[in-house]
């Protein structure tokens, strides 16, 4: 079975009637077109992988099996679902809702976010990560291209293994660095798309849900 074709989990328009918003409806539209086209990409190779496997299966499999897998199928699996992941947290205008944490210690690491993503150098992605440390329970983590910053582990159940990313290391918020995001409405300024982004269009009920809530894979097939 193969991967749906993705569309967005909110409506791009929105993008149209915010005076705020950073990047426009049109910029959005072909930046969902290079989530497709890596969601085909992995699609054409799926015989090589288990019958009904998840994308986080599918990355799994890929790392652990790179001669049976091309490099272009891992890289793509990945982005597949890091542009999975980035619709959820996004949607127009979010209200900030009770995160459980101290004001203080949130703005904080959205300063460090900002900090860190208009320093980093070339493509990637910004993610807020929950580590589970009780006196700083997140951390900011850039990593280059289409890299995850979590290891994705094996759960062994009743209705057989799957594969999900770490509880020790679950993102819970990502902003995309790659410049096909952000660029032509905002050239040269990263650090401005960075703040923009978090200042309005991050869909805080579901980073305090996934944060809170079971795991689960973004990209379900």
């Amino acid at each position: 079975m193969a991967f749906p074709i993705p569309e967005f989990p909110f409506d791009p328009d929105w993008l149209r009637r915010e005076a705020f918003a950073p990047i426009s409806t049109a910029t959005l539209e072909r930046h969902l077109e290079k989530h497709r086209g890596y969601v085909r990409i992995v699609n054409r190779h799926l015989d090589r992988f288990p019958l009904g496997a998840s994308m986080l299966h599918v990355i799994q499999l890929a790392q652990d099996y790179p001669l049976r897998h091309p490099p272009t199928v891992l890289r793509a699996a990945k982005q597949a679902w890091n542009h999975s992941f980035l619709w959820m947290c996004m949607r127009p205008r979010s209200h900030r809702v009770d995160h459980g944490l101290d004001d203080t210690y949130m703005n904080r690491k959205m300063s460090e976010m900002v900090k860190a993503g208009a320093s980093s150098f070339g493509s990637g992605w910004l993610w807020l990560v929950l580590r589970g440390q009780r006196s700083d329970p997140l951390s900011v983590v850039v990593t280059p291209n289409e890299a995850q910053p979590f290891p994705i582990r094996r759960v062994h159940a009743p209705e057989g293994v799957s594969y999900q990313e770490s509880v020790h290391s679950r993102p819970i918020l990502v902003v995309d660095l790659w410049e096909h995001a952000y660029y032509c409405d905002m050239p040269n300024q990263r650090r401005q798309y960075v703040e923009a982004f978090l200042d309005g269009m991050v869909n805080w009920s579901f980073v305090v849900a996934y944060r809170d809530g079971p795991m689960f894979d973004v990209y379900q097939e």
